[in-house]
């Protein structure tokens, strides 16, 4: 079972990373850009929550998928995945399953003679 508190948290953590490193690293960007009225340029334009809104929701989809794959993992490890990637037909329409003629199971529609 997934466990989607641990998920939150992680979004929660990596947002929480990424506003410290790139908080701390903002004035030194600035500088190497050769914008000296950053910071005021910055401040003029006020709070911008839609930035912010698409990055936690990223991360929240990474958390979510590297729990799932986690959990996968523990679940099977490394062995089945490949193994029923390889030997099973693939789905969703992905161009890849072999044509219809080549399926082991016999046709219900009638033969033509």
């Amino acid at each position: 079972m997934l466990n989607y508190v641990a998920v939150l948290l992680a979004a929660l953590a990596s947002f929480a990373f990424g506003a410290a490193w790139y908080g701390a690293l903002a004035k030194a960007w600035l500088a190497a850009r050769g914008d000296a009225d950053g910071p005021q340029a910055m401040a003029r334009l006020g709070p911008i929550p839609i930035p912010y809104l698409i990055a936690f929701l990223a991360e929240l989809v990474m958390a979510w998928m590297l729990a799932g794959i986690l959990l996968h993992l523990a679940r099977g490890g490394l062995v089945p995945g490949p193994r029923n990637g390889l030997t099973r037909r693939p789905s969703c329409g992905s161009g890849l399953s072999p044509p219809r003629s080549w399926s082991t199971t016999p046709s219900k529609a009638p033969r033509r003679r």
